[in-house]
């Protein structure tokens, strides 16, 4: 059996205790970095999986971690959210965990089931996900604590015209030009991934069939079987569908300026639903006293969850880049409102004049709190 299965129940072996029950904690060890889990149950799962070292039917047991559902546990990870949102305890006492906790929970051992390694530290991204209703108004909003991932994703011709000009945002093996909240183009510049994105294909496609050839004629080894699976997964996500279209007809935030956040792709919503979330909602990231304004721009993978922008993740870390993540474990504190959606090109200004009134007529917010301006 893969190490990483009995990780996920066990975290490791030299750092964390053995918790066998649900109600305990993963870790005795205070330092941990997985202390703050609490075992809700232990889900078997049988494994799914075309991989010849670890055959189908083979049985593991994964954590589902409970959600945290007060104000003292959340200050386990974030521990001034208290001060800085001084009416936070007080709407937590009447929140619900939120159907997208599962959603995301069941997503991780999705992949698990499919054979695919996960990380402990990217299993365990996510503490809560809570819906709030503030009883003396009609502005819901929806917290979740999570990790944070830097999203270097967007491109917007008329601020950054050439392809060098996104030479930080493609340090990151996912770059991609687009995301889903976008405006109608404007100016005449021209998307410069327009051109890079058929070239590279082509590029792509040739070499796809000389492996297809080696595969062929040595289908039974390791190398050129694992090459084939990887440059096909490649050139499928190189597949322009309505790419080109999108890229001449629409501008995109931009990592580096603008300071939005993504959530996990898993979390699905009705129509009716009141705690609905669409790209354009207002939020903010709240690590340490430290409140960053942001909006909803894009859904990540299923099973990631704490995704935010290069602005925001430099803000909080100089150093931050799309090689590395801001800090480890899930610090944040992400906060949005359902309802309160901006449109168009993100005014920065107007951003932090809204998410600041939509946290005092929620949360409120503390006096020693301090509000990012971008």
């Amino acid at each position: 059996m893969k190490p990483f299965l009995c990780f996920l129940v066990f975290a490791c072996s030299t750092t964390v205790a053995r918790a066998q029950e649900p109600g305990e904690p993963l870790s005795a060890n205070p330092k941990s970095p997985y202390a703050w889990v609490i075992i809700d149950r232990l889900e078997t799962v049988t494994l799914q999986s075309p991989s010849p070292v670890l055959p189908d039917g083979v049985k593991t047991r994964v954590v589902r971690p409970r959600p945290m559902r007060t104000l003292p546990e959340l200050q386990k990870l974030n521990p001034s959210i208290g001060d800085v949102l001084p009416g936070l305890g007080k709407l937590l006492e009447s929140a619900k965990v939120a159907e997208q906790f599962n959603q995301l929970q069941k997503a991780k051992i999705d992949l698990i089931r499919n054979g695919e390694g996960i990380a402990p530290s990217h299993y365990y991204d996510c503490a809560t996900v809570l819906n709030l209703t503030n009883p003396s108004g009609s502005q819901k909003a929806v917290l979740f604590q999570a990790g944070m991932d830097v999203d270097t994703d967007g491109t917007d011709p008329a601020r950054k015209p050439k392809l060098s000009d996104y030479d930080q945002e493609r340090l990151s093996a996912s770059f991609l030009p687009r995301l889903s909240y976008s405006w109608a183009r404007q100016g005449d510049a021209v998307n410069p991934f327009i051109d890079y994105h058929k070239t590279t294909l082509l590029r792509l496609e040739s070499i796809q069939k000389a492996i297809h050839q080696e595969a062929e004629r040595d289908p039974k080894g390791p190398v050129w079987g694992s090459l084939k699976r990887s440059i096909d997964t490649k050139v499928k996500a190189m597949s322009p569908g309505d790419l080109y279209t999108d890229l001449q007809r629409r501008n995109y935030p931009l990592s580096v300026e603008d300071p939005f956040i993504v959530r996990p792709g898993s979390w699905k919503y009705t129509s009716a639903d009141p705690f609905k979330l669409v790209n354009g909602c207002y939020g903010a990231v709240i690590v340490g006293r430290r409140i960053y304004p942001c909006f909803l721009a894009d859904s990540g993978p299923e099973e990631k969850c704490g995704e935010a922008s290069l602005r925001i993740c430099k803000a909080i870390n100089p150093q931050s880049s799309g090689l590395n993540s801001p800090f480890e474990g899930p610090k944040a504190t992400y906060i949005l409102f359902p309802g309160a959606v901006m449109t168009g090109p993100p005014d920065l200004a107007k951003l932090k004049e809204t998410v600041t009134k939509l946290l005092k007529d929620t949360t409120g917010i503390g006096s020693e709190a301090t509000i990012e301006t971008w």
